[in-house]
């Protein structure tokens, strides 16, 4: 229930900033972004308004901390949506380092 802001360029529009509160971190079972599943996963809840093109971004505390990186909105119930938690992605992020990965901004740059 933290307090927090989503950020980021929903809709392809400008910057955009709208409140929020972070939920509690949970291991699901889930598909994975392309239909392939059973895979068990960590994800953060959240409340607030969440819309494409928010995916990616981060959603930060007073402080200007990010408490989570959001990846999808909630298709029912109240306004809200899901998150990577931060272990996860310093992990993903620590990998990828070691292993000297680049990873292409592809059509988006």
């Amino acid at each position: 229930g933290r307090a927090a802001a989503i950020l980021g360029f929903p809709l392809n529009g400008p910057y955009d900033v709208r409140a929020g509160r972070l939920g509690r971190t949970n291991e699901v079972v889930t598909q994975d972004a392309y239909g392939r599943g059973p895979v068990r996963r960590s994800i953060t809840s959240l409340r607030g308004l969440v819309r494409s093109g928010n995916s990616g971004g981060p959603m930060v505390d007073g402080a200007g901390r990010v408490v989570t990186t959001i990846f999808a909105a909630a298709t029912s119930g109240p306004r809200g949506g899901y998150g990577v938690p931060n272990a996860v992605v310093s992990r993903a992020l620590e990998r990828a380092r070691a292993r000297n990965v680049t990873i292409s901004t592809g059509p988006c740059a």
